[in-house]
This record gives structure tokens, C-alpha cells and sequence, in this order.
């Protein structure tokens, strides 16, 4: 037992010289009670990182939930590791625009209707602008940009016409990248995400649809390759900490209720201060 305790000790110090840092995490969970119960929402890109984790969060509060994505055996592991009667999914590529109402009309049937809508699908690359093709450019647009453009009226609109008084919710997934100059495609997409949460935020909220987003920093995901189970460090910003997806969907979850009807149009960043 010693022996053991001293080796995992020692594999920490071995991180900490070769990463530049250790750092444990310990993440909770705000108990809102069931203050989403019947509820029904819709989770784009679902089946991993910061989708899964919205909504396992969203499944917690006692939501209905459907999470959506391109990959057919990802969303089965998902569903299968969340493990939950309230939770579905439903195969949809969102770049394809020309589907998009088709797929969300079939998903709101599956449904018996929609109260929130997480538009997080989103193709990340850091090609910079000077080696990006057109090909790729228009990949990377209409999926981060173009579908949550579409959606975003789409979603409200329906709101509109059939959930009446009671309105909606659509957040956006950002990036703190978005509020960073640099040469990537995929910042720009973020900093547009920004821009048509406030228009569009603007343009409904006099009828109780509230659409916000939320700018992650570096996220402990399959995308950024860390693990902060195994080691939570971050050098770059200022809590020098990763983010756990979970966190993001704790902010999802606040801004999905009822506390944060006030709050419109809003870009809110969770990066650790690394854009301060």
C-alpha cells in the first residue's frame, strides 16, 4: 500500500515537470431540484464533451432530452452510457441546411414539442486563413455558422406559433476563441456565433424567447485531448485549470431556467479569465 501510495505520488511529480503543473479538480453540481421537469429540449452534437454533459445535466433537472449528431454508433454509446428512459437520439447532420427543418420538425415530433434548444454541433479545425481552400471554408461555415443562423429563427419561430406566452430557449455554444485575434477559420465562426445570439436575441425577446451562448476555454474533452481526471492543469489561463464540460453545463442549465429570463442576447465566457 505504501509502495502504491508513493508511486502515484511520483507519477504526479513526473506530470508536473514535463506538463509545467499538477492540478487536482473536484467538480459539483448545483441541485436545482427538478426545475426543468417536463421540459423538453434538444441537444446538437450530444454525443460527447460539452453535448453529453448539457444533457446529462438537463436529464438531471427532469427533462425530456434528445441529443443529435452525424455519428449513428456515437449516439448509441452515449445513450447507452447515460442510461436514462428520458433521453433519445436522432441521427442529423446540421451542415446540411437543406434538412434542417425537416430533421427538427422530426425531432420535435419525437419529442411531443420543444422548450430548449442547444445548438453545440460545431466543426472544430485551427487551419489558418492562409492554408484554408473554399471546400473547407464552406464546410466549416455552414456547419458552426450557417445551420445556427438557420436554427436559431427556426426554433424561434416556432416558439412563436406554438408555444405561445410561455416562449423559449435557445443557447448557443461559443468559444472563448471568438474573442481572441487570430488567423484560425474557426474563431471567426465563434466571434459570428456571438453575433447572431444578440440580433437574434434582440428580435425575440419581446416574445419570451430567450437565446444567450456561453465561450468555453480549453475544455477537458476528447477534441483537446485532456483528461481532467488525470490532470486538470492549464497553463494558459488564470485559474490554471482546465474546465470540465460539466461546468458549461451547469452555466446551460441556469441559463435553461427560469432565473435567467432577464438575460438576453449575451455571450457568457467560461475560459478561466484566459481572455481577460
Amino acid at each position: 500500500m505504501i509502495l502504491k501510495s508513493f508511486a502515484a505520488r511520483f507519477f504526479k511529480y513526473l506530470k508536473f515537470c514535463s506538463g509545467g503543473g499538477y492540478t487536482n479538480l473536484l467538480v459539483s453540481w448545483v441541485n436545482y431540484e427538478e426545475i426543468l421537469k417536463g421540459k423538453k429540449a434538444i441537444v446538437t452534437g450530444g454525443s460527447d464533451g460539452i453535448g453529453l454533459a448539457i444533457a446529462k445535466k438537463l436529464l438531471s433537472l427532469g427533462a425530456e432530452v434528445v441529443i443529435t449528431g452525424r455519428d449513428e454508433q456515437k449516439l448509441q454509446r452515449a445513450k447507452q452510457q447515460v442510461n436514462s428512459g428520458h433521453l433519445s437520439t436522432y441521427q442529423w447532420d446540421v451542415s446540411d441546411i437543406a434538412k434542417l427543418e425537416e430533421n427538427f420538425l422530426a425531432v420535435v415530433d419525437r419529442l411531443g414539442g420543444v422548450d430548449l434548444f442547444v445548438n453545440n454541433a460545431a466543426m472544430v479545425s485551427f487551419h489558418t486563413i492562409s492554408n484554408m481552400d473554399e471546400s473547407y471554408y464552406d464546410k466549416m461555415h455552414t456547419t458552426n455558422v450557417k445551420s445556427v443562423y438557420f436554427l436559431c429563427r427556426m426554433v424561434a419561430e416556432w416558439y412563436k406559433k406554438h408555444n405561445g406566452e410561455a416562449g423559449g430557449k435557445i443557447i448557443n455554444i461559443s468559444s472563448m476563441n471568438a474573442f481572441i485575434n487570430d488567423e484560425y477559420l474557426y474563431s471567426m465562426t465563434k466571434n459570428d456565433i456571438n453575433r447572431i445570439t444578440a440580433s437574434f436575441g434582440k428580435r425575440y425577446a419581446p416574445y419570451n424567447v430567450q437565446i444567450n451562448a456561453i465561450a468555453p476555454g480549453v475544455v477537458s474533452a476528447s477534441v483537446n485531448k485532456t483528461d481532467w481526471e488525470s490532470n486538470a492543469y492549464c497553463s494558459s489561463n488564470q485559474i490554471k485549470r482546465v474546465i470540465p464540460p460539466e461546468e458549461i453545463a451547469e452555466i446551460c442549465a441556469f441559463l435553461a431556467s427560469n432565473s435567467a429570463n432577464c438575460i438576453v442576447g449575451q455571450t457568457i465566457s467560461a475560459d478561466g479569465g484566459e481572455t481577460l
